[in-house]
């Protein structure tokens, strides 16, 4: 009667061995499957100024531009989990930025900066929106 028992349980044990293996292994083929398609997904990249006028620096309102991508599951999850930086370059000898009115301030639109951020990431995603659409800054004199 003991046999019967334990043969039972081997028999059982195997079964729910078998079924949380097969379990994982759906799961890893739904979520390669998942990644194939196109999708999109916000990223929060550091924001760098390049390029500023002689003499000053730029003292930015925002660190971190949120850009929402759209492209295939791998290429976004290369670029979320990536270890080189994938900062936003902010090029101010090539971007238009102007003065606001009533203070020392500028700004940019960052409208004007997919086009050259979608370049910079060379790859099959697109840029869909930028947050903040628009950046303030003021430049300092350099210590």
């Amino acid at each position: 009667m003991e046999n019967k028992t334990d043969t039972r349980k081997k028999a059982r044990s195997r079964d729910v061995a078998a079924f949380v293996f097969f379990l994982f292994f759906s799961f890893g083929m739904w979520y390669i499957d998942y990644l194939g398609k196109e999708l999109e997904s916000e990223l929060k990249t550091p924001l760098v100024f390049v390029n500023s006028p002689t003499g000053k620096i730029v003292a930015p309102e925002y660190e971190y531009l949120n850009v929402l991508l759209k492209g295939t599951g791998y290429t976004i999850l290369k670029h979320k989990y990536r270890i080189k930086d994938d900062s936003v370059s902010i090029d101010l000898s090539e971007i238009a930025y102007r003065k606001l009115r009533a203070s020392s301030g500028y700004y940019l639109l960052t409208s004007a900066l997919v086009k050259p951020y979608e370049l910079q990431l060379k790859s099959g995603c697109r840029v869909v929106a930028m947050n903040p659409d628009t950046l303030y800054f003021v430049f300092k004199e350099t210590e």
